[in-house]
């Protein structure tokens, strides 16, 4: 099991993704700790995972793949807060919800 802080930013005009996104956190990782907000663009195509923290390479490989995200850095005008990850969510995640 995993110790990790994640945070889940929005970046879709979607309310109900971000919520999506933990749910599936949770179910796979029950340990982590997980912060939610709004990014400041909502207009993001593509979800990213990105790596803010030296030793987590396992998780964060997993986090690739768990949600076929690609691989990247914090966008200009975002903030990551301190977290050991942060899942950029975009428009491809909310094509998974199911409503």
């Amino acid at each position: 099991s995993y110790n990790a802080t994640i945070r889940l930013l929005n970046g879709t005009t979607n309310g109900t993704v971000v919520d999506y996104a933990e749910q599936v956190l949770k179910a796979k990782y029950p340990n982590v700790v997980i912060s939610k907000a709004q990014a400041n663009r909502s207009n993001y195509t593509q979800s990213l995972v990105i790596n803010q923290t030296e030793g987590k390479d396992e998780l964060f490989v997993q986090l690739l793949d768990l949600f076929k995200a690609g691989q990247g850095v914090v966008p200009l005008g975002e903030d990551a807060g301190s977290s050991n990850m942060t899942i950029l969510i975009g428009d491809d995640m909310v094509s998974k919800v199911q409503l």
